[in-house]
């Protein structure tokens, strides 16, 4: 089967809101790559708060698109790792790019990141806690199970 035609299929089968958490966990992920570096951010601490919050959560937003995708998308593992994996670098570069280009210019971006990556998290969680909860409890049965 061709590349195209299985990424249709996993388009299909996960849904439209994953392709839309998809989209906005790549857009902050750019953001987050785009901001300034500790030099530049000097005599600020780290994350507190919300910034904190959305920091661990969109650590847990890839993982709940991967275990959704791969849930209804029969098994296809090389293609969903290949997608998410490939995003997260893809949006990591370009981040990179808009940083050293823009330079202080992206502030704006650095601002937006909680956010986006909240908003990323909350629409993954959305879209595929059926799934997640599928797996989840067909884990703890299994375990239970001995």
């Amino acid at each position: 089967m061709e590349i195209g035609a299985q990424i249709r299929d996993l388009l299909a089968s996960a849904g439209d809101l994953w392709f839309v958490a998809f989209l906005l966990q790549g857009f902050a992920i750019i953001c987050e790559s785009a901001k300034p570096g500790r030099v530049a951010a000097e005599g600020r601490s780290g994350p507190r708060g919300l910034a904190l919050l959305a920091a661990v959560l969109s650590l847990f937003t890839p993982i709940l698109l991967f275990v959704h995708a791969f849930a209804t998308a029969g098994g296809a593992l090389i293609i969903v790792v290949a997608a998410i994996a490939g995003a997260i670098v893809a949006a990591t570069l370009i981040g990179w790019m808009l940083r050293l280009v823009a330079g202080d210019g992206v502030s704006l971006l650095a601002r937006a990141a909680p956010v986006l990556s909240l908003a990323a998290f909350a629409l993954a969680l959305y879209a595929g806690w059926r799934s997640t909860f599928d797996i989840l409890n067909f884990l703890v049965a299994s375990f239970a199970r001995g």
